[in-house]
């Protein structure tokens, strides 16, 4: 995985590719003022991201040495609980507030 990691980076810090990206990712609007095409560039970080969950998948695989469908579950985040019973009234004096 280091190997894919350099890669990547050289990709990102030393190449006018990687320039482009980080331009359209801070900025589309003004990218596409300069020229930039940013649809073209939007497409490419999917793509690259793709081809970059395809070798994690393929590394976890190879980590396995099966392919099973239980396996993916256990890398995703956990549930959170639901934030809607914690988070204040909207309004004041609502059913929470405690004001009567």
């Amino acid at each position: 995985m280091v190997p894919v990691i350099l890669i990547c980076w050289f990709l990102l810090e030393n190449t006018p590719f990687g320039r482009y990206l980080q331009a359209t990712a801070s900025n589309p609007r003004s990218a596409r003022l300069v020229g930039l095409n940013v649809r073209r560039n939007v497409l490419a970080a999917f793509v690259f991201a793709g081809f970059l969950a395809g070798i994690a998948g393929g590394a976890a695989y190879a980590r396995s040495g099966a392919a099973d469908s239980t396996t993916g579950p256990s890398y995703l985040f956990p549930r959170w609980p639901r934030c809607s019973s914690a988070r204040p009234p909207s309004t004041p004096g609502g059913p929470t507030s405690g004001a009567r």
